[in-house]
């Protein structure tokens, strides 16, 4: 989390999945802190919450907006 500058400064996207019932990594804490530091600092974020999941099962049921964010910033 603290180094994340030289990603803005690069343009570098970044994909998020989360579960917005984590308790082992709260959101709050995590992901919330990245997100806005990452938009504070000009760089692009795309979260894609999970409601009421937790920590597990990780990954997507449909990876499509998974594929399609690669695919949209690697073409």
């Amino acid at each position: 989390m603290g180094n994340i500058a030289p990603l803005a400064e690069h343009n570098v996207p970044i994909l998020h999945v989360y579960g917005d019932a984590d308790e082992v990594v709260p959101w709050e804490e995590n992901t919330g802190v990245v997100a806005e530091r990452y938009k504070a600092l000009g760089g692009s974020v795309e979260l894609i919450s999970k409601p009421g999941v937790g920590h597990h099962p990780h990954g997507l049921d449909a990876p499509s907006p998974i594929v399609d964010f690669i695919m949209q910033h690697t073409l």
